[in-house]
């Protein structure tokens, strides 16, 4: 038994073998994803970045409004004066020592 490899293929007379279409190399690991697969991508990343924003909005808003209005409402009228404070992030801070803690940590 040889472990050579198999002899190439002989040409038929008058006819040309066809030329091979030279494959374009990926790297390692990398596949190309099809149109359903980066629209599901998408979805799944707006479903999650929703109910962030609306965190995020909500730190932002007085806490009388909190209790009464959902978050979405806030972006309705995005420009109204009473529907923004920092004072949520004001109380955090003061609250407890936790301005002094974070001080101490970044010595």
């Amino acid at each position: 038994m040889s472990l050579a490899a198999p002899p190439a293929p002989t040409e038929v007379a008058g006819v040309e073998a066809a030329p091979k279409k030279a494959k374009k190399e990926q790297p390692v690991g990398v596949k190309k994803g099809g149109w359903f697969v980066r629209i599901a991508i998408i979805v799944i990343v707006i479903i999650w970045l929703i109910p962030t924003l609306g965190v995020l909005v909500t730190s932002f808003r007085p806490e009388n409004l909190v209790d009464t209005t959902g978050w979405w409402t806030a972006l309705g009228h995005p420009l109204r004066a009473g529907e923004w404070t920092l004072d949520n992030y004001r109380r955090a801070l003061d609250a407890g020592g936790f301005s002094n803690a974070l001080l101490t940590a970044s010595r």
